[in-house]
């Protein structure tokens, strides 16, 4: 009982230590060690089954959870399902959040800790056709724009500012899913993320500009793998199992596209293998960007993003959970 404790003691005092200097080489990784029990828990992600997720249908697809003793339900995605709410409840353990919904959370005073983020370079794109000639955020003014929720808005707001255009300078185009308009120039510019409209578009054979966020000083992580703040403290190898097993499967996912796909649809028959596997394309170096093994995430560059949002920023982000999957030989 008394050792149980104290290596429970152990990877607490990990888990909120201060972080590395360096991040480790981003070679490949193995599991850590299975957790004593069989352990149930609850994960949601942000959005329908598809390649922004195939990691986590891939490690459920070929037992890379089970192999550590954990049982996870990975829940369906509904518009209307509060996350943040159902992370306090206990209905949700884990999900996966967008940077500006996570910072809401936060300010709401939700007890959520961030894990890790896939997404290493921002995701958004703004789409227009070439014959257009709308190639830059300076030639927004006076166009038309699909704005689809209040986080577009804010990337709209920030990108359009970058090259000394206001949010009143364009027309902001609200409500409306239905990219057909954009076909038939109803609406100039199309937004969307780099896995999901760029591969619709191309697929109609039209032929289209794209105008990435990041290279307008978008650096925002996406695709943040979050925790209940209570399960963090209270039962810490839970978190660095379903988060070992997790960052197993991406990295899998990313070597074994196929076996990837066949897991998204394992979840979702009915979605087109062609058009996942060109995701799973699109998505890779967005993921797998340079140095960084899968997931990192900086702490200087975190705490910039979130800077002049919360006060209290080293807090949210829990680096010694992924510091124990890349820098602990001994579960390796």
């Amino acid at each position: 009982m008394i050792g149980s404790c104290l290596i429970l003691l152990c990877i607490i005092l990990l888990c909120l230590s201060n972080p590395k200097e360096e991040p480790p080489s981003s070679g490949g990784f193995k599991l850590v060690s299975p957790l004593p029990s069989v352990t149930e828990v609850n994960f949601i992600p942000n959005w329908f089954p598809e390649a922004e997720f195939a990691g986590y249908f891939l490690a459920k697809n070929v037992g890379y959870y089970d192999k550590l003793n954990l049982n996870v339900n990975i829940l369906p995605f509904d518009p209307d399902y509060d996350i943040p709410c159902s992370l306090a409840t206990g209905a949700v353990d884990f999900a996966v959040m967008g940077m500006t919904k996570f910072i809401q959370a936060i300010q709401q005073n939700r007890d959520i800790v961030a894990l890790a983020a896939l997404f290493q370079i921002e995701p958004s794109v703004f789409i227009s056709k070439k014959k257009s000639k709308i190639r830059s955020p300076a030639d927004f003014k006076g166009k038309s724009i699909i704005c689809k929720n209040d986080e577009w808005f804010a990337i709209i707001e920030r990108v359009v500012s970058s090259c000394d255009i206001s949010i009143d300078d364009i027309i902001l185009v609200q409500d409306v899913d239905d990219i057909s308009r954009f076909y038939r120039d109803e609406i100039d510019i199309w937004t969307g993320y780099i896995q999901d409209e760029p591969v619709e578009i191309e697929m109609a054979g039209i032929e289209a500009n794209y105008i990435y966020a990041f290279d307008y000083g978008i650096n925002d992580y996406e695709g943040i793998i979050v925790v209940d703040g209570e399960l963090a403290r209270n039962r810490p190898e839970v978190v660095v199992a379903f988060l070992s097993a997790s960052l197993h499967g991406w990295d899998t996912a990313i070597k074994n596209t196929e076996d990837a796909i066949d897991a998204i649809l394992n979840f979702h028959p009915g979605l087109s293998r062609s058009f996942q596997r060109k995701s799973m394309k699109k998505i890779v170096p967005f993921i797998r960007s340079g140095d960084n093994p899968i997931g990192w995430i900086d702490r200087e560059r975190w705490n910039k993003l979130i800077e002049g949002y919360i006060t209290d920023r080293d807090s949210l982000y829990a680096s010694g959970f992924i510091e124990e999957i890349y820098y602990n030989p001994i579960n390796r």
